[in-house]
């Protein structure tokens, strides 16, 4: 390629951490930055320090190491494996000279046009780019990024890996969330429910795939956003105990099933605040089944600290909704008085540290979260205190109703082994809360006697299967009620895994998602784990091999 801007990538390191994980940093290295080719297409570039690199060639639309990187997940172990099956690595030792030659990948791209019903462009709307990782146990719908439409309604997203994909239209709407001008543009750019899916479907679960290869431009994927009916919904929020309306309640929407925002998110369209009077309401809904959150405290990130204020006497309240060929007015919502849970986190073994945070989950029996608490460990400064610890902590704004207790802790050494909730271990069974009460002396356990799993996964060709994703499925089936009891890695480029995981009996799936992902309930995937899976035994502070064979997609 003449004249062409030729740079390094580098691999600064890797962490191979005991979950299998992979992390690496990545900077463009040399003192020149970027260089050109020249018209043969040869190019230099000097003083380049030891290390590993990746070069490539920054043009539009052909493929780079950091948009592959992006595009299956920054600094996961997918994206390190994909760019050393993508691209061509080099080792330099600082003192020789290295030839190398960069392939160069066009990606693949889609365009067209989006419209409306009667032909007209339909300007500055959002086009989302979905790509299929059903084949990486993920999600059907993983997002790669999104552009707009521009003044002939025209889009083109390009630098796309081959695979299948989908395409969104999301028509721009704050649904009444802002009842004033807005000094920033972004705030009528967020997620709506106005979508529409290509080649012109309102479901997502009815949308074309769309394949793609090397080289290969989906042309002419035009879009046509059909006539449809949008209704209003308005509403109260009262005090069940007095009567009284509630202002500053946080209300939020989703769609039921696989269209709607998150309640955890940034999306700002599909939340508003009750007035003094209590009153709310929400504009431009399709036709549809939804869900209401009606929450007193002020409304948290999925993973901010900032999750209960536990002076709100009120608790968060969820609510049905359908839309059927009109507005919804008078949508009454009586917030009761909050139920909560309190209790300590403590070490299992005297000897152990905890954690430097523990995140409880409270999941109703869809494993839909419901409420959250990050609960912060301030370090011990010495052995003696250090046996001592036990952090306190209460959650809050509970509604009335049965819950299963999720746990997650950041480091891989310890993993939550118990919370005992009225004599049961609520990462096992279910416990019902009443309206108004309060829990108390819950105790969450956390261990660090973890044991490891190791070994080699391999094709049906009997060779290694690198780029595989392992899933632990435990035997016991009331451990399969959370989440957290599920335990996964990636092979490497040899095939090799090595996963940490609490003691006890799981089996061994190969080429699969998690639960919930692919599947459409736990009891699918013990009927595969059952008849397809390895049966282990993970014993604490040792280290298990096995070879595993991959189940067929």
């Amino acid at each position: 390629m003449r004249r062409a801007l030729i740079g390094l990538l580098e691999i600064k390191q890797f962490l191979q951490t005991s979950a299998g994980k992979v992390s690496f940093v990545n900077t463009t290295m040399s003192p020149e930055g970027f260089v050109l080719t020249g018209d043969d297409g040869e190019f230099e570039i000097r003083h380049v320090r030891a290390g590993t690199y990746y070069p490539f060639v920054q043009v539009r639309n052909v493929l780079n190491p950091q948009s592959v990187n992006s595009f299956y997940g920054n600094t996961s172990s997918l994206s390190v494996n994909k760019l050393d099956s993508f691209f061509q690595k080099m080792n330099v030792d600082g003192m020789s000279e290295v030839q190398v030659l960069v392939p160069v990948k066009r990606g693949a791209a889609i365009s067209g046009t989006v419209s409306y019903a009667d032909g007209t462009p339909a300007i500055g709307v959002k086009v989302k780019i979905f790509r299929s990782g059903a084949e990486i146990g993920e999600d059907d719908f993983v997002s790669v990024g999104d552009t707009e439409t521009d003044d002939r309604g025209y889009y083109r997203r390009v630098e796309m890996v081959p695979g299948t994909y989908f395409v969104e239209v999301n028509q721009p709407s704050d649904h009444g969330s802002r009842n004033r001008a807005s000094e920033d543009w972004r705030d009528f750019a967020r997620e709506s429910e106005l979508k529409t899916y290509f080649p012109g479907i309102g479901e997502r679960k009815r949308a074309e795939a769309i394949q793609l290869d090397w080289g290969q431009e989906a042309a002419n994927t035009d879009i046509k956003i059909p006539e449809r009916k949008l209704y209003k919904v308005s509403g109260k929020v009262i005090a069940k105990d007095t009567q009284q309306p509630l202002s500053k309640i946080k209300v939020t929407f989703e769609r039921e099933g696989d269209d709607g925002p998150e309640f955890y998110g940034s999306n700002d369209a599909n939340q508003i605040t009750t007035d003094m009077t209590g009153s709310w309401s929400f504009k431009d809904l399709p036709p549809g089944k939804y869900r209401i959150k009606i929450s007193p405290q002020k409304y948290s990130y999925f993973f901010d600290t900032r999750t209960h204020d536990d002076e709100s006497p009120y608790a968060e309240t969820y609510k049905k909704l359908e839309i059927v060929e009109t507005d919804t007015k008078e949508f009454l919502v009586e917030l009761p008085l909050e139920s909560a849970i309190s209790g300590s986190i403590r070490a299992n073994d005297d000897k152990d540290a905890l954690p430097k945070s523990v995140r409880l989950y409270l999941v109703d029996r869809d494993r839909k979260v419901l409420a959250s608490k990050l609960i912060n460990v301030e370090q011990p400064k010495d052995e003696a205190q250090t046996k001592k610890m036990q952090i306190d902590f209460r959650i809050g704004s509970l509604s009335a109703g049965t819950y299963l207790i999720r746990a997650e802790i950041e480091d891989d050494e310890n993993y939550v082994k118990s919370v005992r909730i009225k004599g049961i271990d609520a990462l096992r069974e279910t416990f019902t809360i009443k309206e108004a009460e309060e829990i108390k002396d819950v105790t969450v356990v956390v261990s660090r006697d973890s044991g490891t799993l190791a070994g080699t996964a391999y094709g049906a060709n009997e060779k290694p299967a690198p780029l595989t994703n392992l899933l632990l499925v435990p035997a016991d089936r009331d451990r399969q009620k959370g989440d957290d009891s599920y335990f996964s890695g990636w092979t490497n480029s040899m095939g090799e895994f090595r996963i940490k995981a609490a003691p006890g009996d799981y089996y061994v799936l190969a080429g699969v998602g998690k639960p919930n992902s692919v599947k459409s309930s736990a009891e699918d995937w013990f009927g595969d784990a059952a008849k397809n899976g390895e049966k282990v035994r993970i014993k604490p502070n040792e280290t298990t091999k096995i070879s595993v064979t991959v189940l067929s997609q």
